[in-house]
C-alpha cells in the first residue's frame, strides 16, 4: 500500500485538485512589479552615469533609448530591470519547493 504524499507547492501557485485536468492559476504578489520599477531605474541610471562619464560606448547596431539627452543602451537596462527580479522569484518558488523556505 502506498502512503498518500503530496509534494510542497510553491506559495503563490495554485495547482486546483491534483488528478484534475489542469487549471493553473499564478497568484500574484501584491507588491509585483516594484522590484522591476527599481531595476528599471538603476539600470538606466548605471547606463547613464557610464555613458556621461564615457566609460564606454555602443555600435550602431545598439537598440538605445536617449535619458536626459544622453543615449542608454536598452539591452542593458533591460537585463538589469529582469534578471535580478527573475532570480529572486526563482529562488523562493524553489526554497519553498524544497521545503527549505527559512520563513
Amino acid at each position: 500500500m502506498r502512503a498518500n504524499y503530496k509534494r510542497p507547492v510553491p506559495s503563490g501557485i495554485d495547482h486546483g485538485q491534483r488528478g484534475k485536468a489542469s487549471q493553473f492559476h499564478l497568484q500574484l504578489h501584491p507588491t509585483f512589479g516594484t522590484r522591476e520599477k527599481l531595476g528599471f531605474v538603476a539600470g538606466t541610471l548605471l547606463e547613464w552615469f557610464a555613458r556621461v562619464l564615457n566609460l564606454w560606448s555602443y555600435s550602431a547596431l545598439m537598440p538605445t533609448i536617449t535619458v536626459a539627452s544622453v543615449a542608454v543602451g536598452l539591452a542593458p537596462v533591460i537585463q538589469i530591470t529582469i534578471l535580478p527580479a527573475a532570480s529572486l522569484c526563482l529562488a523562493v518558488i524553489f526554497s519553498k519547493a524544497t521545503g527549505t523556505d527559512p520563513a
